[in-house]
């Protein structure tokens, strides 16, 4: 067994032995690599982050969900999942990704300068350094090559079906997923309990960041699994499927409190949106094949899909292609020093089948309901539409293209096993210094990969922090944080609430955590319609009447956002009853609503949600309205 190939399969030598400084320096110049590869690969963000956000979407979403967990984990734990936007709705931290797997690197960094969007740009970046480490990790101990580990690092962790998801840390941070088969197969290998533990972890972790991951942690390890089962079933002692089971029942046991908020919501109208699912959806070669927004311009420009072309970007890259082929047609599946130890001989073929049952079933299900010729829908029915019927929450998966990134997975696994052939075939020719032909020879194939997949440089727009905070939120940040808040005007855009407009006030109350009104989440509460509408019949005395008696206590009135109109409206100093100012900040007003004459409490009843981009459904939902009225309450019987 060489030197290298004992990073991971044999214990560490003693301190100070020559081994141990060896593969110090190996990790310690993996870590650097990756750090300074995701500083190019996103640059100038890195140097940015603390003051800009990735974009002005999702990006403060996840920013507000991070921050909205380590404040109710602090403050109060059982109200988790009641977080302060969609006042009143409940359970509203389960209409988007909740992200707590994140939490521990999240967390440190918030705590420490309570500045949200830094927290949720530190783990953007981090993701794609921890991907490059643990696909890195994986790859080095299945091959015994350390550049192979290096290549399948690159192409992991920087691959466009990552970067094309940038914004959107639901979809980042899936470094356990190699981690996840590294352990499997440790502990099949060795029967020893640290890698079970190990294992279970990263699965309980994965599938804490976010569910879309969850699934794929569970098709992963089942891809592996099911290849263990084909290939070498004499591993599968009865003991080891006891120890598997146990953990599989304490890591549900672990999550259900976490994840039963979700399946309350998919027993109501949380429903399959098929008609996005089919336009979200890869076309069989166009979307892996096209180079749009990279290096290459329009040489494969017609392979461009115009619909949700941001969910596509799933382009393969010419080089990690060409590596993937060679590991797969150069004879790798029957090497003889095929991994990491003597003890795991004959784990390569295990370990090859896994990697292509998991890239020909993440390939299938990224081609969604039904097959595209390009972005024309055909008859033809796929698993993807079974599996909407028959697994529970699938149906909520709006973006079948987001699969094409367990294809790279399998990808970047056939590209290392082609860089191992390779140095393979270099060390067996005389009078070559192998050593640094290999080393010349990864380092142009990562410079040409980060070519291919490269996008930055990117303008990184500002976002709000603790230093320029602004002053209206700073004030409501003084009052007692019991007064709900309603922020205006409504925006409205294709007759819903313009999501760029909502996001940025959910984001900034993360620095006051007043219960809002206001909302922005991949689903909306059935009440959000009705209190929307509210908002927008102000500053009449009757919605002032009923947002007062619905416990609503601040108006914050933004004029630089309002029409000549609604300025209008607004211009006076007591506008309407029921409503009083107290507070200007340049251009944003606080009113304050009072003497009320409904005293209302809603509860809804079960809980249920639509999609944000649709409206209600017509039939409408199930509402409990609690009324103490007195003679001028406008509530409609």
């Amino acid at each position: 067994m060489s030197t290298s190939s004992a990073l991971i399969s044999k214990p560490a030598k003693a301190s100070g032995a020559p081994g141990t400084a060896h593969h110090a320096l190996e990790v310690s110049g993996v870590i650097v690599l990756a750090l300074l590869l995701t500083a190019w690969m996103t640059w100038p963000f890195a140097v940015e982050m603390g003051s800009h956000s990735i974009e002005r979407g999702d990006s403060l979403l996840n920013a507000y969900l991070h921050a909205w967990g380590v404040h109710a984990l602090l403050t109060h734990p059982s109200e988790l999942f009641n977080a302060n936007i969609f006042y009143p709705a409940k359970n509203t931290f389960a209409l988007s990704e909740n992200l707590l797997g994140n939490q521990i690197f999240f967390a440190p960094i918030y705590l420490i300068t309570g500045n949200p969007n830094l927290g949720n740009n530190v783990v953007a970046l981090l993701s794609f350094v921890l991907c490059f480490i643990a696909m890195y990790l994986l790859v080095r101990w299945a091959t015994g090559n350390f550049w192979a580990g290096l290549i399948a690092g690159t192409i992991f962790a920087f691959a466009p079906a990552r970067v094309g998801q940038f914004g959107h840390n639901q979809l980042l941070t899936f470094e356990w997923l190699p981690l996840i088969v590294l352990f499997l197969f440790r502990f099949l290998w060795r029967s020893k309990k640290r890698d079970l533990v190990a294992f279970a972890g990263c699965v309980f972790l994965q599938i804490l960041c976010s569910l879309y991951l969850g699934y794929f942690a569970l098709l992963v390890a089942g891809s592996y699994f099911l290849a263990i089962v084909l290939t070498r079933h004499q591993l599968l002692r009865r003991s080891a499927l006891w120890q598997l089971t146990l953990a599989a029942v304490i890591v549900a046991g672990l999550l259900f409190p976490v994840l039963r908020p979700y399946r309350e919501l998919q027993r109501g109208a949380l429903r399959q949106d098929y008609r996005l699912q089919v336009s979200a959806s890869a076309n069989p070669l166009g979307s892996y094949l096209d180079t749009y927004n990279r290096p290459y311009g329009n040489l494969l420009h017609r392979f461009h899909s115009g619909q949700y072309d941001w969910e596509k970007q799933l382009w393969v890259g010419f080089f990690p292609l060409g590596l993937a082929l060679l590991g797969v047609l150069s004879g790798g599946w029957r090497h003889k020093r095929t991994s990491a130890s003597d003890e795991m001989s004959g784990s390569r073929l295990p370990f090859l089948l896994g990697s292509l049952l998991l890239t020909v079933t993440a390939y299938v299900l990224s081609l969604g309901p039904v097959l595209h010729i390009h972005d024309t829908p055909s008859h033809w029915r796929l698993p993807f539409l079974l599996l909407c019927k028959i697994v529970p929450g699938f149906a909520t998966f709006r973006a079948p293209a987001r699969f094409g990134i367990l294809v790279m997975f399998g990808l970047s696994v056939f590209a290392g096993l082609g860089i191992a052939f390779l140095g393979e075939k270099l060390a067996a020719r005389r009078g070559l210094p192998s050593p640094y032909v290999q080393a010349v020879v990864a380092a142009i194939l990562v410079i040409a990969i980060c070519h291919e997949y490269r996008y930055a440089p990117f303008a990184p727009p500002p976002a709000m922090t603790p230093a320029n905070l602004s002053s209206e939120y700073r004030w409501l940040a003084k009052q007692p944080p019991d007064g709900p808040v309603l922020e205006l005007p409504i925006v409205l855009q294709n007759g819903v609430p313009n999501p760029y407009v909502e996001v940025s006030r959910v984001y900034a109350s993360a620095f006051h955590w007043h219960p809002l009104v206001n909302g922005y989440s991949g689903y909306a509460p059935p009440s959000a319609p009705a209190m929307y509408a509210l908002a927008e019949a102000l500053p009449s005395a009757q919605a002032a009447d009923l947002l007062n008696g619905l416990g609503v206590h601040y108006v914050l009135v933004h004029g630089d956002e309002m029409s000549p109109q609604q300025k209008q409206l607004w211009s006076a100093a007591e506008p309407a009853q029921h409503l009083r100012r107290i507070a200007q900040f340049a251009a944003t007003t606080v009113f304050e609503l009072f003497g009320s004459d409904c005293e209302i409490g809603v509860e809804n009843s079960p809980a249920q949600v639509v999609p944000s981009e649709v409206k209600a459904p017509a039939q409408g939902f199930q509402v409990i309205l609690n009324v103490k009225a007195g003679s001028v309450c406008w509530v409609d019987s």
